[in-house]
């Protein structure tokens, strides 16, 4: 199964996008501007859906500067416990395809 072009997160559209060689220090990128999510292009499906929800998780938290000064587990919860359920139901294309990657 074919990796969708883009999830949503809360009320923004990301687009996925493969490029050759992402910034040195990480593996994925996030931009909360360009509303994109780059992964390198030789990622493996499954590295792809580990680095895409960790930047989902990014784009979850951006605009909660000031809660950050809250326990760190708290603010996790209270921010993904909302969001995952939003992205769940949001993408199911994505979740068909993650699924997809499990063995038989």
């Amino acid at each position: 199964m074919k990796r969708p072009s883009s999830v949503r997160v809360g009320c923004h559209t990301f687009h996925l996008i493969d490029k050759k060689v992402v910034a040195k220090e990480t593996l994925g990128e996030m931009d909360v501007l360009l509303n994109t999510i780059t992964l390198p292009i030789a990622a493996t499906p499954t590295r792809q859906l580990e680095l895409i929800l960790h930047e989902v998780f990014h784009a979850c938290f951006s605009g909660f500067d000031s809660v950050r000064k809250a326990t760190c587990e708290e603010v996790f919860c209270l921010v993904m416990g909302e969001r995952m359920a939003s992205f769940i139901v949001d993408n199911p294309e994505f979740l068909r395809w993650a699924m997809s990657l499990r063995p038989h």
